[in-house]
């Protein structure tokens, strides 16, 4: 890695990485203050089932609530984050990460009953095991 040798030009790789890092902090507080805004009082029951649909026994339940964040969700900001990010629409969750998941079929249906966004929300969906229901749900199932 080359660092800058003149004054001038260290100073000016310092201000452009104050600006850079300047920009990032406004954007995130920009995401919280609309995530807060459009996610008010969101509350959510969710819940995993064994098996292929949701009369399979609960292996786990939470109560998610945003704005304020809280309930027993046991990472309910993150969980209220990617759902400000769908804009409370679960089936479009979805993780950015690439992670591969092994191919074991071990399914695991997931539920969420509640209200957020303005919507009341009834969502039901089957995966093929819990790392694909964690991946493609952007972590709000992880509990």
């Amino acid at each position: 890695m080359n660092f800058p040798t003149s004054p001038r030009a260290a100073s000016t790789a310092l201000l452009a990485a104050a600006l850079l890092l300047s920009s990032a902090g406004t954007a995130s507080a920009q995401q919280v203050a609309v995530g807060a805004a459009t996610n008010q009082g969101a509350r959510y029951q969710l819940a995993i089932h064994k098996g292929k649909d949701a009369s399979g026994p609960i292996l786990s339940e939470v109560t998610l609530i945003c704005q304020p964040t809280g309930g027993t969700h046991p990472n309910a900001s993150q969980a209220c984050s990617a759902l400000a990010n769908a804009k409370g629409d679960f089936e479009k969750l979805h993780a950015d990460d690439f992670v591969l998941c092994d191919i074991t079929y071990d399914p695991l249906t997931l539920t969420a009953k509640g209200r957020g966004f303005g919507k009341k929300t009834n969502f039901k969906k089957t995966f093929s095991n819990r790392c694909v229901a964690n991946l493609e749900t952007d972590g709000v199932f992880s509990f």
